[in-house]
């Protein structure tokens, strides 16, 4: 029921529902994953960042994570440039 209601509730502000749909399908494997990961390497977060193919996922997912605001300053800057060109080609 308060799934149902949350889910309206995204729908309602525009804010699209699949990504909680995803969190609760894959939550629990994910945490029991990184439970038994952190359990082998003996408490030691740094063993995440241990392997390389692994960084590049790390730097990847930071990527696609920022990828939003990163746009949005683009396109702020590229409309800044456009009203200063539009500003010279007036006088």
């Amino acid at each position: 029921m308060f799934v149902a209601i949350i889910s309206c509730l995204m729908r309602r502000w525009g804010i699209s529902v699949a990504p909680m749909v995803i969190s609760f399908v894959l939550g629990r494997s994910i945490e029991s994953s990184m439970r038994q990961a952190l359990i082998i390497s003996g408490g030691k977060t740094g063993y995440f960042f241990s392997s390389p193919i692994g960084n590049v996922f790390y730097i990847l997912s930071m990527v696609i994570l920022l990828m939003p605001f990163i746009r949005g300053t683009l396109a702020k800057r590229s409309g800044a440039m456009q009203m200063l060109k539009e500003y010279d080609e007036v006088e």
